[in-house]
């Protein structure tokens, strides 16, 4: 019998180059192609051993504590897997902290570490919540904004305004009010729909307004501008600064039909 002789070198490279691409398309495909999963959606889970509700829509994102609400921006660093989180270049503001991140299990993965180097850093783990309404931007949707509505409380009070009958509150830790008609016929109950559509919205803007300091300098006020039996006008004053070289302040006005409740 001859001796069982070697592959010549060239056949044993052509050889190992099969092997390693098969244990590629065996092993590392599905990992590669799952770390290029977008982050894009509404996440809840856990950054250390607190719970966060977060937001990712290309580039940017936010999050926030369940403890406490307040949104805190994330901003891509150059097209990487970090996100400096809470800095405002315009102020001179460095940032609270990076969030490194991607989607492994199905699920997102990552870790927070703060800006200074040697601070331990703390584990982020996530699942994906569905959206309603998948068009919508993540962040603005009912799913990253209605667990820190949950909890909220307002301190109200019954006046008169234009002749018309109203409650009056505040939601607590903010300076955004609440405006509510007194009464519980269809058209009230339309037009307080929408009263209540635009508070919600007002107070998650004063949630994102200054982030993890609170919400302080944002404020909004409706009142009763004008009513008669036919017609009913909301004005909305307010105001605020949120960061950048100046403050802002506005005047909104509704209009409703009252006898059918449409705006």
């Amino acid at each position: 019998l001859q001796p069982r002789r070697a592959a010549p070198a060239p056949a044993r490279n052509v050889i190992a180059r099969i092997a390693l691409a098969i244990l590629f398309a065996l092993g590392a495909a599905p990992a590669s192609a799952e770390s290029k999963i977008s982050l894009d959606g509404v996440w809840r889970g856990t950054l250390g051993k607190q719970a966060i509700v977060a937001c990712f829509d290309g580039d940017s994102g936010r999050y926030y504590y369940d403890k406490h609400a307040h949104g805190i921006d994330l901003g891509r660093e150059d097209n990487g897997p970090r996100f400096a989180e809470g800095g405002e270049p315009l102020l001179d503001k460095l940032p609270t902290g990076y969030w490194t991140v991607a989607v492994e299990g199905g699920q997102l993965r990552g870790n927070w570490s703060a800006p200074v180097k040697g601070k331990a850093s703390q584990p982020i783990v996530a699942h994906r919540v569905a959206l309603a309404h998948p068009d919508a931007g993540a962040c603005d949707s009912a799913e990253f904004n209605a667990p820190r509505m949950a909890g909220v409380r307002v301190d109200a009070r019954d006046a008169t305004q234009q002749g018309v009958r109203v409650g009056i509150g505040k939601a607590v830790g903010t300076e955004v009010k609440r405006l509510q008609l007194l009464g519980s016929d269809a058209p009230i109950a339309a037009i307080n729909r929408e009263l209540e559509s635009g508070f919600r919205e007002s107070l998650t803007s004063a949630f994102d307004c200054n982030g993890i300091d609170g919400p302080g300098e944002y404020t909004e006020d409706p009142g009763i501008e004008f009513a008669n039996a036919s017609w009913l006008v909301v004005r909305i004053d307010g105001s605020g600064y949120c960061g950048g070289p100046h403050p802002d302040s506005w005047s909104n006005f509704q209009t409703f039909d009252r006898r059918t409740g449409r705006k």
